[in-house]
């Protein structure tokens, strides 16, 4: 049986009082989310445990304002994957509507976001097609064959993006019946910076003809980058100065109102400076007083049709024409949704499952598949804001939501005038945080070389090959150095027995030279060779270190051979790091007890757990290693057997 789970998390304040109004609604929403307490498969709600906030207040500024935020960044996403503005817009309503009754997070706003968008384009361009559908949008069947050649159905872009929608949804799916959402831990933090750091080259790249005012061709494949600066070079001079004017003036104030003017209005209001939605207005007023379309070729929007989509049956048939594609995009989703969802919850204190996210996510993409959007994920901006103003509850998706729709209902052929170039300007703006990320390299190198060099590796195959070739072998790669990291394990000294040991040793162990190594890695086929040759080094060094001890004069040379045959060499290994050992680990104990004894070494292992010692036995290593040489502590095992 299938088991969902849902939770209505509310983020609460336990100095507020809650009001009538907010009581009657927590009544009618657990009236709704409670309905079937019995069943596992219905939404349910957690328990409370400090008094209820105003979030009705909380949820609608925060959803509201989201609204406002989402409309402009919706349609210039589209810009980059390669279809109608419009289509921006039914992803970013879809999408949180579905999210709204599965999702557990609280703050991350679903929707549309650069690097998914980028991917989609990328899939587009692979299958050589003119993304932009002339401008214009059927809503009457968008997804339905109009014609019986296939090849013809695959030239319409909103089917394939459909398409992609729908098989990511499978695929999370599949993901989440199995429990593989632990697979995730191989996308690391490193690899992820690198790789959205990497996808926002390919993102500034792709925006830069529609910066210009110039023609551009889409490129999909391994160097798909570099094929892209060429062609912008070499069309550079063509630029149009009106387009190039308006994107300039675009920049510079997002720029300098995100940095400057935003921060001050914030501490003032609690609200953001709603900056894209201004120079949205501000730039359809121009459009439409100079006439630039028509008077100076600045391309615009053209056509925003009004009313929802017609539903219809996405085309799963093109699936095994891109299936690579669906599988990358659809695990980029959800490393990006989980991702700041584990960042939100640790810093407010609510759980998330990450399995439950998938199943959100994966019902989401399948559901949102009928109509026309792309594959969409969580937007950092947009999940940031919804933290500062404070969102209580997963309501807030519902008000933006409202917002939307209005929007696509009756707003939309308002938004036909807007300049392109003032979509490219909020995509490229929005990019200042992700091309940041190299700040991490310094911390990287620091903690550790594997984490930079997954971080150089994500980000140099995503630029130099593409989007998903490089997510792949940055997979690959950050994998390989886990085995790296277990084939090649550090035997580090962790403590020569002296000072506050000497004087239990001087008891215990007269005239005994004691050496404590530590073994920092599980023990199995992979490293077994290479901790004997560890061991080996590290016993010919002792012995040699107790063969050269200084004699103070020739007339004490009898005395120091006479102590050196009563010297004592003690190895101890702590064990406490194996956490596994295999059949292979268990014949090297086996062999480098027999060279401790061809060097005259009495070999001591500590700290190995209860479950290794039962290993042991079951493989009759006691018979070779006396069971005594096996100690729980390391202290103890100075003592000797």
């Amino acid at each position: 049986m299938l088991i969902l789970r849902r939770c209505l998390c509310l983020h609460t304040d336990p100095d507020s009082s809650p009001t009538i109004a907010n009581i009657r609604l927590e009544k009618f929403l657990f009236k709704i989310f409670n309905k079937c307490p019995k069943s596992r498969a219905h939404p349910t709600t957690m328990k409370r445990k400090r008094p209820r906030t105003n979030f009705g207040r909380c949820d609608l500024v925060t959803g509201v304002t989201i609204g406002i935020m989402v409309v402009p960044q919706a349609m210039a996403y589209t810009t980059l994957a390669g279809v109608p503005p419009a289509v921006g817009l039914y992803t970013c309503f879809f999408a949180a509507f579905f999210y709204l009754f599965l999702g557990t997070s609280i703050h991350v706003s679903i929707g549309t976001f650069a690097v998914a968008s980028m991917m989609v384009g990328n899939t587009l361009a692979q299958l050589h097609l003119n993304g932009d559908n002339n401008g214009k949008l059927n809503l009457n069947g968008t997804n339905n064959a109009t014609t019986s050649s296939f090849g013809a159905d695959l030239a319409n872009p909103l089917l394939v993006t459909s398409a992609l929608t729908f098989g990511a949804g499978i695929f999370q799916l599949t993901m989440a019946v199995c429990r593989l959402s632990f697979l995730t831990v191989y996308i690391s933090d490193p690899l992820v910076s690198g790789f959205t750091t990497a996808a926002a080259v390919h993102v500034l790249v792709a925006q830069m003809p529609k910066l210009i005012g110039v023609p551009s061709k889409p490129y999909g494949g391994p160097g798909m980058v570099i094929f892209m600066l060429r062609d912008l070079m070499s069309s550079v001079w063509h630029a149009n100065l009106w387009t190039v004017g308006l994107s300039l003036c675009g920049i510079v104030f997002l720029g300098v109102g995100r940095d400057y003017l935003n921060p001050p209005f914030r501490k003032r209001f609690r609200v953001p400076l709603p900056l894209e939605l201004i120079m949205v207005i501000c730039s359809i007023g121009f459009s439409l007083l100079f006439k630039i379309e028509q008077n100076h070729g600045v391309k615009i929007i053209k056509h925003v049709p009004n009313g929802m989509p017609v539903p219809a049956m996405p085309r799963w048939d093109f699936l095994p024409l891109i299936w690579p594609n669906v599988l990358s995009i659809g695990l980029i989703c959800y490393v990006f949704v989980i991702s700041l969802e584990k960042i939100f919850a640790k810093r407010h204190r609510y759980a998330v499952e990450a399995n439950q996210e998938l199943y959100a996510l994966g019902f989401s993409s399948l559901l949102s598949s009928f109509f026309p959007v792309y594959p969409f994920g969580a937007s950092l901006s947009r999940s940031s804001l919804c933290e500062m103003l404070g969102a209580k509850s997963q309501l807030h998706a519902l008000f933006s939501s409202t917002l939307l729709l209005a929007v696509i209902l009756w707003l939309g052929p308002l938004l036909e005038p807007l300049p392109i170039s003032i979509l490219a300007c909020i995509v490229v703006v929005s990019l200042k945080p992700l091309f940041l990320q190299y700040r991490d390299l310094p911390k990287l190198w620091a903690v550790s070389a594997y984490d930079m060099m997954i971080w150089m590796v994500a980000f140099f195959a995503t630029v130099l090959l593409d989007i998903t070739y490089g997510l792949v072998l940055a997979i690959l790669f950050s994998i390989f150095t886990v085995v790296l990291r277990e084939q090649w394990p550090a035997l580090h000294q962790v403590g020569v027995a002296e000072a506050d040991y000497q004087s239990d040793l001087s008891r215990i162990m007269p005239n005994a030279n004691v050496e404590i190594w530590r073994f920092t890695s599980p023990l199995h086929f992979a490293n077994a060779q290479k901790f004997i040759e560890q061991l080996r080094k590290t016993m010919k060094k002792i012995r040699e270190n107790i063969s050269q001890l200084p004699a103070a004069n020739v007339a004490e040379n009898e005395l120091e051979i006479s102590m050196e045959k009563t010297q004592k060499a003690v190895l101890v290994v702590d064990c406490a790091a194996v956490s596994h050992i295999d059949s292979v680990g268990v014949h090297a104990l086996g062999e480098v007890f027999t060279d401790s004894k061809a060097h005259d070494i009495v070999l001591i292992f500590a700290n190995f757990y209860d479950e290794h010692l039962t290993i042991f036995r079951r493989c009759e290593l006691f018979e070779k290693i006396p069971e005594e040489n096996f100690y729980s502590a390391t202290l103890r095992a100075t003592k000797g057997p």
